[in-house]
């Protein structure tokens, strides 16, 4: 008899775990993909520039304009970010590696995105950024989220991205 009641525990358990995880599943939000690009602006507003040895160059506060154009009109508009870097110089073609972060907001006339980053930039000059906001205006209650990989040293050429919008209410 306590063989059976423990077969039958262990049966209602596991049909217990699969109807939770099951509902789980079905609870998540609903994701939109989205890709795109962002091209830096050539004018920007200068931040505080450090130099604390000669190895060594930190920014903070400067003010970056970015085109944003995507396969959703919602993400496209202009972003404008605060960026602050911690960097150590390095030979040409790279100039400098490092850890960069700060604010984000895209805007549009549909609405806004705004939130935080953080980036790195490695020995070889690739770039590397993961985006995290929500939503205002006509996307209020939204949420973004998207990662950019730009393998080129050239900060000139387009930055590709990829990511989702979170709809947290769907």
């Amino acid at each position: 008899m306590n063989v059976r009641k423990s077969y039958l525990i262990m049966l209602i358990l596991v049909v217990a775990l699969l109807a939770i995880t099951t509902g789980l599943a079905t609870a998540n939000p609903n994701r939109t993909p989205i890709s795109g690009q962002e091209m830096v602006h050539p004018d920007y507003i200068p931040g505080k520039e450090f130099f604390p040895d000669g190895n060594l160059y930190k920014v903070r506060g400067e003010v970056d304009y970015i085109d944003v154009t995507s396969d959703d009109p919602r993400v496209s508009g202009l972003n404008t970010i605060t960026f602050n870097a911690n960097f150590k110089f390095a030979p040409e073609p790279v100039f400098v590696t490092g850890r960069m972060w700060g604010t984000f907001l895209i805007s549009n006339d549909g609405g806004y995105w705004e939130g935080t980053y953080t980036g790195y930039r490695d020995e070889r000059g690739y770039s590397y950024f993961s985006y995290v906001g929500h939503g205002g205006g006509g996307y209020e209650g939204l949420q973004i989220r998207y990662d950019i990989i730009h393998e080129n040293p050239d900060p000139t050429t387009p930055f590709p991205f990829t990511g989702y919008i979170i709809d947290p209410g769907n």
